[in-house]
């Protein structure tokens, strides 16, 4: 693709672009403007493009320019979207990465006009706004949920203050340690601050008895679970995402925390599952601990010296796991 856009020209000191001669904006800021506020014509997302990157290279201000660029594009878009919300920004997507913005600018001011590469870099952009904002809609979505499902439940300001927190994304898992850090209070206060939570169905351990436990936010007491199907992680764009079919029919796609995809990576079992994995004659080496976690329940095995498993081995431990009545996780270690 092609567009006008004002020539630029290196420094005799070879610091970067310079602008058009000052002779030359007020006629380059006439053509961009009947162009800018004239009909709509094509994409909405290539116009928001080439109106950046015109502006930008008439460059008609000494400072401010690229500020004012990305707002007029960020017009475009608007105008296009045709409604009075706006949940992403292409300024703060471009503001992450102003090395990689900065190159691909003036290697198509120096162009020979073909600005198809920089319209891909846009859209590139442009993409990863969006699945920012969708992310940062669906945190405030989640943690206003979680507040309305836990709002007559007693809890101290300090548990609230660092609920929050994890609630707004923070990347730690919820251990002694880190509320500790966080509340700015003692291991002992911690533990009890965790444990009423645990208690109150806000918290639930991540692996039951485990030596250094870790936390998970409970967002609903209820489990949806039957109605997702297809559930499975998949990176994209260096991020992970939770994809997932709702009440097979509608796509779920969301973008989760690198610990939550861990999280969710952990094998879960259901009883008849384990037993095939333990079969009849496996040979299990000396200090080899069973944990079986289920919600209602734990049962540990700790072999002490080297076993063969048995049918009767088998039969106490799917008792064991059935005795926990939902889907368990198997860890050897």
């Amino acid at each position: 693709m092609r567009r006008h856009v004002p020539q630029v020209w290196q420094h005799a000191s070879g610091n970067g672009p310079e602008a058009p001669a000052p002779d030359r904006v007020e006629e380059e800021m006439k053509k961009f403007l009947e162009w800018f506020n004239g009909d709509a014509e094509g994409s909405s997302v290539v116009r928001s493009a080439i109106a950046h990157l015109w502006f930008v290279s008439i460059h008609p201000f000494e400072d401010g320019n690229g500020r004012l660029a990305r707002i007029l594009s960020d017009i475009l878009l608007a105008r296009a979207d045709k409604s009075e919300f706006r949940f992403y920004n292409i300024s703060s997507q471009i503001n992450k990465d102003k090395n990689h913005y900065y190159n691909i600018l003036e290697k198509t001011q120096r162009g020979d006009g073909d600005i198809t590469e920089w319209i891909h870099w846009y859209a590139t952009t442009l993409s990863l706004a969006l699945d920012e904002a969708e992310t940062v809609v669906s945190t405030i979505l989640n943690k206003s949920f979680f507040w309305q499902k836990a709002a007559t439940i007693v809890m101290s300001q300090r548990q609230k203050d660092v609920l929050n927190m994890f609630l707004d994304g923070y990347e730690a898992k919820i251990s002694s340690k880190t509320w500790t850090s966080l509340a700015k209070c003692s291991k002992d206060t911690a533990i009890r601050d965790i444990q009423d939570l645990v208690g109150k169905n806000i918290l639930r351990e991540d692996i039951p008895e485990a030596k250094r436990p870790s936390y998970s936010i409970i967002y609903d007491p209820e489990n949806l679970t039957m109605f997702f199907t297809d559930v499975r992680i998949e990176e994209q764009n260096g991020s992970p995402y939770l994809l997932a079919t709702y009440k097979g029919k509608l796509p779920v796609r969301e973008r989760i925390l690198p610990l939550d995809a861990e999280r969710f990576r952990i094998p879960m079992y259901k009883p008849v599952d384990i037993i095939m994995q333990l079969s009849s004659g496996e040979h299990i080496k000396s200090g080899t601990t069973i944990l079986i976690c289920g919600a209602t329940g734990t049962r540990k095995f700790l072999y002490k010296t080297p076993v063969v498993l048995d049918n009767t081995n088998l039969l106490f431990i799917f008792l064991a796991i059935k005795s926990t009545h939902t889907s368990c996780t198997l860890q050897s270690f």
